[in-house]
């Protein structure tokens, strides 16, 4: 009733008429739970032709991160529900269902934002493995990653796994790239060293070609 105009049609399934939600949702009879979403294939499905350009609109105009003295926006939002990552994060709030909720959201707007995806972008890769230290790995919009991180751990055992999304692995990732930029360095030097160095052989025996032409010349 609060979408008289929304083209809903005269049903009660399942529907998402503001664009709020990532896929249909319908109230639920379980007082612990007010509403959930709906087990279908695709998110609009369900729903007559006429709600999906109204859905879509609604989720188009709504950017990553609106800016002002209380900043809103999915990624706020994200990062409200989904509280701190690594060694400071809470099983009840990276593994709850708030938090899953409000990444779906975020994943549809903040990766094609220009000025926010970096951020985004670097907050979802702490999420996705504070959930998988916790073994929370429930969230639908992060499950090819979780299906990734279990082929690892398949390979490496559960400990490797673990050990990636600590903070001491993303220390030693930026002690090898520091590493490598060193070698890099040391080769362009040696490189230099060797053309250097061919050059003035190459000189030099120009230079004792001219004197011995020059002492031919005088024993003539």
């Amino acid at each position: 009733q609060n979408f008289l105009n929304a083209g809903l049609g005269g049903h009660n399934y399942c529907r998402n008429p503001d664009g709020r939600e990532s896929r249909p949702w319908c109230y639920t009879t379980d007082p612990h739970a007010r509403w959930e979403f709906c087990d279908v294939p695709d998110a609009f499905s369900a729903c007559l032709q006429n709600e999906v350009p109204h859905a879509v609109q609604i989720q188009a105009a709504i950017p990553c991160y609106i800016d002002g003295p209380t900043p809103s926006g999915p990624l706020v939002k994200f990062k409200e529900e989904c509280g701190e990552t690594g060694d400071n994060s809470t099983y009840g709030s990276i593994c709850s269902r708030a938090c899953c909720n409000a990444a779906e959201q975020a994943a549809m707007r903040c990766p094609t934002d220009p000025t926010y995806r970096d951020q985004y972008a670097q907050y979802v890769m702490d999420v996705q493995w504070t959930m998988l230290q916790h073994e929370c790995t429930t969230c639908r919009v992060y499950q090819q990653f979780f299906d990734n991180a279990h082929v690892m751990g398949s390979i490496g055992g559960p400990a490797v796994v673990s050990f990636v999304g600590t903070t001491g692995f993303k220390v030693l990732l930026v002690a090898a790239c520091i590493i490598l930029v060193l070698l890099l360095a040391i080769v362009c030097v040696l490189v230099r060293f060797i053309y250097a160095r061919k050059n003035y052989n190459l000189q030099t025996a120009d230079v004792e070609g001219g004197v011995s032409d020059s002492d031919e010349d005088e024993f003539e």
